[in-house]
This record gives C-alpha cells, sequence and structure tokens, in this order.
C-alpha cells in the first residue's frame, strides 16, 4: 500500500491540532489531561496518515482514531476517575519531576534514561536535564511539538514502570561466551578476510539476545543492564557485517546460528550417533578392513620403505589414520534439497558462510570435544598433508601447524635438512610438534604416516558406501532434527533441517565410529607418542617420493 505524500500530511496535521485539542478538552476535566490525551491523538493520527493513502475522508478517518485512542486513554486509567495530581505532572512545566535531592533517585533515574531510545533519551535530557522548553525542542530536533509531547508521556511512564523495580536479575548479572566461533562456506577471494568474528562480550551478548526474539535497542540495553548509547555502536558493526539484521519497528534479530545445547540434549544426540555409529562400523567397516589387511608397512633398516610408512611398522597406528581419513572423505552425500550455500550470507568482503557459534556447557559428553574441527589439506611441492585433529589426539594446543612445517619435514625426509647452526629453527618447530621423537636417546623417527601416493588415488582405493546408505543418511538428519529442533528458534528451522542432514560427516559421528572400533577391540589404544599426530597423513605424489632417505635413524 503507497503512503501519504508527508507534505500533505504536515497541512492536514497543522490544522487537525485545534479540532484534536477541542476533542480532547471535551472529554477530560483539567489542561493536564487535555494536553496529554490531544499530544497521543496527533501523534497516532499523524503516524496513520503516513502509513495509508487513498482515504477518501480524511476528517472522519482522524475522528475514529482519536475515538480509539481516547477508549485506550480511559481503559488505561479506569481505577481512578481522574489521575493524582503527582502522576499528572504538566509536560509544559520546566521544573523537575523527580527530586534530586535523594541521590539514589537521581542515579537511578540518570541510569533509566539511559535505557531509553535514542530520540526520546534526547529529548528527556533536552527538557529534565537542560530546561528547554517543549517548542525549543521540537524546533532543534525537526520534529511536530506533538510528537515531542509524546515522547515525554511515554518516556516518563517507562521510567516510572522501572525506576523502582526490585527484580534486577538480567543478563548483565550472568554474561554468556562462545567457546567457539567458525564459519561454513565459502572464503573470500584470495583468502582474504576483513570478516572478524564478534570476539568482544557485548557482540556476543547482543547476538544471543536477539537469538529467540527480536529485540528493540532499548529491550537489548535494559537486559544487558548498560545504557542505550553504549550498545548503538556494537549494533552498527554487526549489522556491517550481517551478524544481526535490523526487522521493522526498530527491531533487531541474530543472523547466526548459535548451538546452546544443554548437556541433556547433548545426550540425546550422542545416543542417537551412537546408534548410527554401530550401522557404519557393522556395514562399512569390513569392507574397508579387508581393502588395507595386506598393506606392506616394512621399512628397511636404512629407513627406506614401501608404500607405506607407519612409525614401528604398526599396522593399528595406520588403521587410526585411514580409518578417520575414509571417515572424513566418504561419509557424505548430496542431496541438493539440503543444500546448505542457499543459506550462506555474503560478507563485505566476499566471503559467503554461515556464521556458528557455541555456548561453554559443562560435563557434556566427552566425544563432544572439539565438536567443529575439519579437515585440513596443506599443500607444498611434491607433499600433501591432511590434518584431522579430534578428542582422541593429544596435539599441543599452544602450537599452530603450519604448511611450512610439513615443507621442512618433507626436507629432512629428503635429506635436504641437516641438523647444523643454519637449521636449528626448523629441527626445534620439528620437535615441538612432535613431528620428529627421540626414543630412548636413542633414535629419532617421522612421527605419522607416510604414503607413496596422492590423495585423490588413496579415495579411488577406499570402497564406496554400501547401496542403502543414503536412506540411513537422511534417517540420521531427521532423528537429529526431530529430537533437538525445539532448542532452536522458529525463524532457523529451515537452515537447521538441511545443518542436520550433513551430520553423517560430523566430527560427532566420526567420534562415535571410532568409540565403537575401540570398544569391539578393533582399534586397539595407542601409545602416548602415537596419540600426538595420530590423524596425520603425509602423501608423496612427485618423483621426489624416490628420495625418501630419513624415516627413522
Amino acid at each position: 500500500m503507497e503512503s501519504m505524500e508527508k507534505t500533505k500530511v504536515d497541512t492536514f496535521i497543522a490544522n487537525f491540532m485545534k479540532v484534536a485539542y477541542n476533542y480532547a478538552y471535551s472529554k477530560t476535566i483539567n489542561s493536564h489531561e487535555t494536553e496529554e490525551l490531544a499530544s497521543m491523538i496527533i501523534y497516532e493520527v499523524y503516524i496513520a496518515l503516513l502509513k495509508h493513502d487513498l482515504i477518501q475522508n480524511l476528517d472522519a478517518y482522524a475522528y475514529r482514531i482519536a475515538q480509539n485512542v481516547y477508549s485506550k486513554y480511559i481503559e488505561g486509567n479506569k481505577q481512578s476517575e481522574q489521575i493524582k495530581q503527582e502522576n499528572l505532572e504538566s509536560i509544559d512545566n520546566n521544573e523537575i519531576v523527580y527530586d534530586y535531592s535523594q541521590e539514589s533517585q537521581y542515579l537511578s533515574l540518570r541510569r533509566q534514561i539511559a535505557f531509553l531510545g535514542e530520540t526520546q533519551r534526547n529529548i528527556m535530557v533536552m527538557h529534565y536535564f537542560d530546561r528547554k522548553k517543549i517548542e525549543d525542542i521540537a524546533e532543534e530536533l525537526n520534529l511536530p511539538i506533538g510528537t515531542v509531547k509524546f515522547h515525554l508521556h511515554d518516556a516518563r511512564n517507562q521510567l516510572k514502570e522501572n525506576i523502582d523495580m526490585k527484580n534486577n536479575e538480567t543478563i548483565d548479572m550472568k554474561p554468556i561466551k562462545f567457546t567457539t566461533t567458525w564459519c561454513s562456506g565459502l572464503l573470500a577471494p584470495f583468502h582474504m578476510c576483513l570478516s572478524s568474528y564478534p570476539e568482544r562480550l557485548l557482540s556476543q551478548n547482543i547476538l544471543f539476545l536477539t537469538y529467540f526474539d527480536a529485540k528493540s535497542k532499548t529491550e537489548i540495553a535494559r537486559e544487558l543492564g548498560i545504557g542505550t548509547a553504549y550498545i548503538e555502536d556494537e549494533i552498527k558493526y554487526l549489522l556491517e557485517f550481517d551478524y544481526i539484521r535490523k526487522l521493522s519497528k526498530d527491531k533487531y534479530r541474530s543472523n547466526i546460528f548459535i548451538d546452546c545445547s544443554s548437556k541433556k540434549d547433548l545426550e540425546k544426540k550422542q545416543e542417537i550417533y551412537e546408534r548410527y555409529a554401530k550401522i557404519i562400523c557393522d556395514k562399512y567397516m569390513p569392507l574397508l578392513l579387508d581393502t588395507f589387511k595386506d598393506t606392506d608397512l616394512t621399512v628397511s633398516k636404512d629407513g627406506m620403505m614401501g608404500n607405506v610408512y607407519s612409525p614401528g611398522n604398526d599396522f593399528n597406528y595406520f588403521l587410526w589414520s585411514i580409518i578417520n581419513f575414509a571417515l572424513s572423505t566418504k561419509l557424505y552425500f548430496y542431496d541438493p534439497k539440503y543444500n546448505m550455500s542457499k543459506y550462506y550470507v555474503k560478507r563485505i568482503d566476499g566471503s559467503e558462510n554461515i556464521l556458528h557459534a557455541s555456548l561453554n556447557q559443562k560435563n557434556s559428553p566427552v566425544y563432544f570435544h572439539d565438536r567443529n574441527n575439519l579437515s585440513i589439506f596443506h599443500f607444498t611441492g611434491s607433499l600433501i598433508a591432511w590434518d584431522f585433529d579430534c578428542y582422541y589426539d593429544t596435539s599441543k594446543e599452544n602450537y599452530t601447524i603450519k604448511t611450512s612445517d610439513y615443507e621442512n619435514l618433507f626436507d629432512y625426509m629428503t635429506g635436504k635438512n641437516k641438523k647444523n647452526i643454519y637449521h636449528i629453527a626448523k629441527f626445534v618447530r620439528l620437535y615441538n610438534r612432535d613431528f620428529l621423537v627421540v626414543k630412548n636417546n636413542e633414535y629419532e623417527y617421522v612421527n605419522m604416516v607416510v604414503m607413496k601416493t596422492d590423495t585423490a588415488n588413496l579415495r579411488l582405493l577406499l570402497p564406496e558406501l554400501p547401496k542403502g546408505f543414503k536412506k540411513i543418511y537422511n534417517c540420521l538428519g531427521d532423528e537429529l532434527f526431530d529430537v533437538s529442533k525445539d532448542i532452536y528458534p522458529k525463524h532457523i528451522h529451515e537452515m537447521y533441517r538441511a545443518f542436520c542432514h550433513h551430520s553423517f560427516g560430523f566430527q560427532d559421528m566420526k567420534n562415535a565410529v571410532i568409540k565403537y572400533l575401540c570398544k569391539t577391540g578393533i582399534l586397539k589404544p595407542l601409545t602416548e607418542d602415537q596419540k600426538k599426530n595420530v590423524n596425520k597423513i603425509v602423501f608423496f605424489n612427485g618423483s621426489e617420493s624416490d628420495e625418501l632417505k630419513t624415516l627413522w635413524k
């Protein structure tokens, strides 16, 4: 519906103000009530006319609005035939309503004014603290006098409701904090990333407060226990990166995915994952084990390897890495119905993704640890390294694995890096990251699986999932959605359903499979040294793979 031109509305309101005052005068018993009712009528008529067009009889339309406003006015004051004088101070009076000799009341008033929206906050400060007249405020803010009066009336009512509130336990008493924040989707061109994760506690609490229900700035500020002025810049930042969106009527709603599962919620999901993990182990693992049962792990005395190297010629250690690689690359079915890309948000840096965040849940099931870790591939010359951290490894949290670390390992294995003063820093990193392990001060060895092939050939070697697994894949997604949908806001249910239908390849499922394989004895416990770099595989697919000289010495 088209709206009426503002100039036409302003002209009508200028003539209507006297009519509204006369109407209010006929319905009230003193000048204070008359001015209050008249300003409310003028405001409602002004807003209504701005929203509608094609009104044939403006006078009749305005009269109906005046009647509705008067009915609400009477309803709000029905407990008394006449509003008590102390609650009906004239808004044209420049005297301060509250007794500033009471310091605690003064501070409380200042704090409550800070919760008001920007327009009402400015009007209240100008009128009561700067002692400006309503006419001057209207001229300075370029607002009709009736609008200024309405805002004063509404703001005072809000202050009266909140200044003596006893229950002040809001989120400012118990602020939330995201434990993990990550994006799923597409990176920016050339991996440039201008979008920074909302790391500040204030940003995180604004996003959480607006996750389930849209809220105004005033509502957000009140729940956070701070002034509205302090959140305005933060909201601008969240709007810029599209982490929050402005809805109609000055309402804001978070535009991210927050996992706030409780311990019970996680236990329900764990039970589902364990049931489906058993199906995967019963139907797929025999095929995978049969494929690699005859793998030759022999390494000669001079350190030269065959096609596969596993520290200590340990087949169990090799299985740990190859099973996790298979789970990371094979447990997936593409279904356009659940394509997550349609939910991606376009960021200002050119990236398109979904921002995920999770809250800290104490005593959650053990294998929900590091639930969002992903497979990482490092490319350097003839070497490709697959790196997958999970709950079962003990990689040092303080050390970040870089592609250069694998380059140093490659140079070590091909004999290019000698232990001399020029390469001290490189060897320190290899030892610190447990890429090289010294055993009993007698010899050292490369502490991960090495294969003379590339990732593409290994994927071809892996058996495909048996027929019927796509149905199992979709059943898992449906079960997870049904059991947990109620803990998420309805506006993201469609996205969450699609998210659940990708859970076959989630870390939660992989950990459940590994847990079952350990329980049944297919996988044996790892040694402490093995735990340091399990689930890392180095692939050599070039001519230099024939030059591997130093795997242990």
